[in-house]
């Protein structure tokens, strides 16, 4: 006697997991291959819009410039100061507009200090304005 399988029936007792795999690592090859790998990378060069209002700040003859060093002391005009005295005295004797000159140097917390203090609590309208040195 035959007996007769029943081919339709057959279970899939587990996903075939070999193809999955060789095709995640063609993927993988691909986007190792297609990654841009540098050893020095570039600072990109960025060509900036001219401004229309820096005129008007370096026409102004009644400004007072404050300095920072990179040893923690705040300059005006010919004093000098310590960050935390600067913060604590008012000013009072500072023009309405101020420039803030600090390098690269000066800590950048102690820029963020007195830029603080002087829009917040100085009641001054503070602008920030980039200048390039070569």
């Amino acid at each position: 006697m035959f007996r007769r399988r029943n081919s339709y029936k057959s279970e899939i007792r587990s996903a075939n997991l070999l193809p999955m795999i060789d095709v995640l690592f063609v993927v993988m090859a691909f986007l190792i291959l297609a990654a841009n790998f540098t050893d020095n990378p570039e600072a990109l060069s960025i060509d900036l819009p001219s401004s229309r209002s820096a005129s008007k700040f370096n026409s102004i003859n009644k400004t007072s410039d404050i300095r920072l060093s990179k040893e923690g002391l705040v300059y005006i005009a010919d004093e000098s100061f310590e960050l935390d005295s600067f913060l604590i005295e008012a000013h009072s004797g500072l023009s309405q507009t101020v420039r803030l000159f600090a390098d690269k140097q000066v800590d950048f917390n102690s820029f963020v200090r007195v830029y603080d203090h002087l829009a917040s609590r100085l009641s001054r309208e503070v602008f920030l304005m980039i200048e390039k040195v070569d």
